[in-house]
């Protein structure tokens, strides 16, 4: 099974022909409900390989039960009791998974970092190295002990460039609200680096490169300014948001989610926003650096909670996916180059609450599924993608404990390497798929030139056999 790492780590990403983007399959989910115990109230998810089984497992914060439940998947799927618990504080409210090995970042993603509100701390939860599964909570940051949040939120990706995964949190207290950037200093812990305050109680927040300079920046849903707020990556600065925020109006009220990805092809992300307010979800295409042109307004008949923009067909173009207080909804591509931008929506019922809107490989066929957790019901809702065309062949194993150092690199790059049964060819394509370097590496250590080729954002495509895996490289 291939390491599926958040952003800016390992990612399953790949340049379709023109051909196999003009396929444009149908949306086809196959839906799935875990049901977890009474009182549960369920706020987040994440998948990671907690055992190292080759099988993607299962970890949800149980807000009602102030837990942390793990569910490893066997063969024959997750099993209807969690396979361990551990205490996450009160009312923990997302989780995010990452590698908390800081030798090797890329190796096994199987630990976690979990958030409490009320205690305002976050809590690192690191697998064990002799016993694969059992993980050792820590606390990892005390934020707000003064002024505890109400229901915080996570996202993880490389923030300072170091390799490491870090953490940036959203903190819906009135008095400390905005949102926090902590970097990873080894061993669990993390350190605050930045602060942005925003005046508002924001309520979700995406990281991306929105500008393409390869560093990630953050996108915040701001409910009671009915804004989307972007906060620029700044890396000459001595904290990273330090820049100006851009703020675009959201054209309703309430503002709950903003997500980002390419919907035209462009290679540039775009954006889309839930309104709960207006019960509405706009979407923006991106004409310049942070400039977007007139939206498209999608009305719903129920109010829009989470929304995200992803590829579940294969076509590279974004799926507009929406999780209301009663249902899902995926609106697939057209590939269209204006109206209907998007299909009639692929419709799933939900529980009440549903309190996060995830993306992962659950079943291990390297496709992107959909996870939902629904407090209102005590219950994980799972969306297996079956949209992809997949190959008849027998899918490679997954190539582990491959590490780019630096990533982003300037002259040289080195790659270290596990014993390979094969050589290990490394092959980096630019934008538009094309190769402008390819290696092939027989040493634990290998370094190697790279200066000849332009700054920018790349794909490393790592094979040794039948094994492969892939990750963003950037040169900067």
């Amino acid at each position: 099974m291939e390491r599926i790492l958040v952003l800016s780590m390992l990612c399953a990403f790949t340049l379709p022909s023109f051909a196999q983007q003009q396929q444009n399959p149908p949306i086809s989910l196959q839906a799935a409900t875990l049901t977890l115990p009474p009182g549960a109230a369920p706020s987040d998810v994440a998948i990671a390989d907690f055992n190292h089984d080759q099988r993607p497992d299962l970890a949800v914060t149980q807000r009602g039960l102030n837990q942390l439940a793990i569910f490893q998947q066997t063969a024959t799927g997750f099993p209807a009791t969690a396979t361990s618990t551990y205490t996450a504080g009160t009312s923990p409210s997302s989780v995010v998974a990452v590698s908390l090995d800081v030798n090797n970042p890329n190796a096994w993603l199987d630990d976690l970092f979990t958030v409490s509100g009320p205690d305002g701390h976050i809590t690192a939860f690191t697998n064990s190295l002799t016993q694969p599964g059992a993980l050792t909570a820590s606390l990892a940051v005390n934020f707000a002990s003064t002024y505890p949040s109400v229901s915080p939120r996570l996202q993880a990706g490389n923030l300072n460039g170091d390799g490491l995964i870090d953490l940036a949190m959203t903190n819906d207290k009135e008095i400390l609200a905005g949102v926090f950037a902590y970097a990873h200093r080894g061993n669990g812990v993390v350190e605050q680096i930045a602060r942005q305050t925003t005046l508002d109680l924001p309520a979700n927040i995406q990281l991306s490169d929105l500008d393409q300079d390869g560093d990630l920046d953050a996108l915040v849903a701001m409910p009671l300014y009915n804004q989307i707020r972007i906060m620029q990556h700044s890396p000459m600065q001595a904290e990273f948001w330090l820049a100006p925020p851009i703020n675009i109006p959201s054209l309703g009220t309430g503002a709950s989610s903003a997500a980002a990805g390419d919907i035209n092809l462009d290679f540039y992300p775009d954006l889309a926003v839930a309104n709960s307010g207006s019960n509405t979800v706009v979407v923006f295409l991106r004409t310049a650096p942070f400039q977007y042109t007139t939206p498209l307004i999608l009305s719903m008949s129920a109010t829009p909670r989470h929304v995200l923009l992803a590829d579940l067909n294969g076509d590279r173009a974004a799926e507009l996916i929406v999780a209301t207080d009663t249902q899902l909804l995926v609106y697939r591509n057209t590939l269209q180059p204006g109206p209907p931008r998007f299909a009639t929506p692929v419709v799933f019922p939900l529980g009440p609450t549903p309190d996060a809107l995830r993306l992962a490989d659950v079943n291990g066929d390297r496709v992107t599924d959909i996870l939902i957790p629904c407090a209102g019901d005590h219950s994980v809702r799972i969306f297996y993608n079956l949209s992809q065309v997949k190959p008849t062949a027998t899918r490679p194993s997954a190539l582990l404990g491959i590490a780019l150092v630096p990533n982003p690199a300037t002259d040289r790059l080195t790659v270290f390497q596990p014993a390979q049964p094969a050589p290990l060819v490394l092959t980096v394509l630019d934008g538009l798929g094309r190769t402008v370097l390819q290696q092939t590496l027989t040493a634990a250590e290998s370094s190697f030139s790279v200066a000849h080729l332009p700054r920018g954002l790349y794909i490393a495509r790592l094979q040794a056999g039948a094994r492969s895996a892939t990750q963003r490289l950037v040169l900067e």
